[in-house]
């Protein structure tokens, strides 16, 4: 059954439970501030007594003015319904008035001893959205109190395309970044590009906690970028003059006919002693790998998309999963020289080759056999050097290198106390490409006698 409406003062007084000595009463049809609150105010009307079906916040649901986004502020002033039928609320970032009794422009009302809200979430308003898939207020708005007058993240330590405009600790503004600056940095409190963005919040901003002082080629493949690293501190990106690319292994900026492959046609990546495969490129081009077959280097390819990964010999989309300089992992060949390892974590089933601090490639020995440092391939647990095998390589023999010509003349391994070490591999860094068994250090061939030299008694 419908019950009728009152149309009697006092009848619509009883209903919604207001005394009859309330201030509007009085003044039926003026603006008055609140009490307690700048940003809320009274209004007389008398109309407001013909909405009878006034509710609380909670049962009101959304907020039916949800994100007009029209200059950042809500069009229309706002009924707090939790508070009764009289108390309205300015749009932000206004507030009441005492002096004119109408809501001004925040710089012009002072508060006095009221409640001064500053940022958006503040204004009972912006408190409205209560969906199942609403974002919480300040998720949604940011937050500026207590912050200078700048630009602020949205999502406070989070890399996201958007912010807030804080002036007067009011966030009078939200925008967006676009690109080819599509992230707002919460550092440098700017748009940024992904080449600046860390990888842990998906961007390319190269890893330098575990390299060594100097220069580097891009990760990403761009071959006239380069960037330095010092103190474990990515330090910024410089670019080669028009007409040359960076070459690392110098390093320097060379012309395109000097400089070493991919981004030159200079030298390869050695293969010799290498496993059929791709390989990562030795210098932390994440984008790069090169194949090996049958000892001599074939190519070098790029990921369409993503980053090679050593660990499974395959691009990948994510760095989560794979290991630094391009991944977010740690590397075991941060704090190994150049060489090859066998895993003994893996009882040896698996290997690992290091360059520079890079890793690779990671192999897999078949079942009954594990990896022989001192061979350079799977073999039998006889055949291999300790602590993987039990074959004598070192027994007997004094400290020092050794050459292990069986993987080629770049490979030395080192015993000590009788027992194998590691096994090495010579590079450009090292002093020479070849191991020089007389002086036991890397050398150049014209240093070093046959098979691997040719210097010759005489010369």
């Amino acid at each position: 059954e419908t019950t009728a409406v009152p149309h009697t003062l006092e009848s619509k007084l009883r209903l919604l439970d207001i005394d009859t000595d309330h201030p509007c009463i009085r003044q039926p049809g003026a603006l008055l501030p609140h009490p307690e609150n700048c940003h809320w105010y009274i209004n007389c009307s008398l109309a407001n007594l013909d909405d009878t079906q006034a509710r609380s916040n909670e049962e009101q649901g959304d907020d039916p003015s949800e994100d007009t986004r029209e200059g950042f502020y809500l069009l229309q002033p706002f009924r707090v319904r939790r508070e009764g039928v009289f108390v309205w609320e300015c749009r932000f970032p206004q507030l009441f008035d005492d002096v004119t009794n109408v809501c001004r422009e925040f710089i012009n009302v002072e508060c006095k001893n009221r409640f001064e809200p500053v940022d958006q979430c503040e204004y009972s308003a912006r408190q409205q959205c209560q969906g199942q898939r609403c974002l919480p207020c300040e998720k949604r708005f940011g937050k500026c109190r207590g912050r200078e007058n700048g630009v602020y993240p949205v999502h406070q330590d989070k890399w996201t395309p958007l912010f807030v405009t804080c002036y007067l600790q009011r966030n009078i503004a939200l925008d967006e970044c676009i690109p080819p600056t599509p992230i707002f940095s919460p550092e440098a409190l700017d748009c940024v590009s992904l080449f600046e963005v860390p990888k842990v919040h998906g961007g390319f901003l190269p890893d330098c906690s575990s390299r060594p002082d100097g220069y580097y080629p891009d990760e990403q493949g761009r071959c006239a970028i380069f960037f330095r690293c010092a103190l474990g501190t990515f330090r910024g990106y410089d670019e080669c003059p028009p007409g040359s690319v960076f070459d690392p292994a110098v390093p320097s900026c060379q012309p395109f006919s000097l400089a070493s492959r991919p981004c030159g046609e200079g030298q390869a990546p050695l293969c010799g002693g290498k496993l059929d495969g791709h390989y990562a490129d030795p210098y932390g081009r994440c984008t790069h790998y090169f194949e090996c077959k049958q000892g001599a280097f074939q190519q070098y390819n790029t990921c369409d998309l993503g980053i090679f990964d050593p660990l499974t010999q395959k691009c990948v989309l994510s760095a989560e999963l794979t290991v630094r300089p391009c991944g977010l992992q740690p590397s075991p060949c941060e704090t190994l020289p150049t060489g090859v390892y066998p895993d003994q974590a893996t009882g040896c089933s698996n290997f690992i080759e290091c360059q520079k601090g890079v890793m690779l490639t990671n192999g897999t020995c078949a079942r009954g056999t594990v990896f022989s440092a001192i061979t350079g391939r799977c073999d039998l647990p006889e055949n291999a050097p300790p602590p993987c095998g039990f074959s004598d390589t070192c027994r007997g023999k004094t400290d020092g290198r050794y050459p292990a010509l069986t993987r080629g003349c770049s490979f030395f391994y080192e015993c000590y106390h009788g027992e194998f070490i590691s096994l090495r591999r010579c590079t450009a860094s090292d002093g020479g490409f070849f191991f020089n068994p007389a002086t036991g250090d890397c050398d150049y061939p014209q240093n070093i006698c046959p098979p691997c030299g040719y210097k010759w008694w005489g010369w």
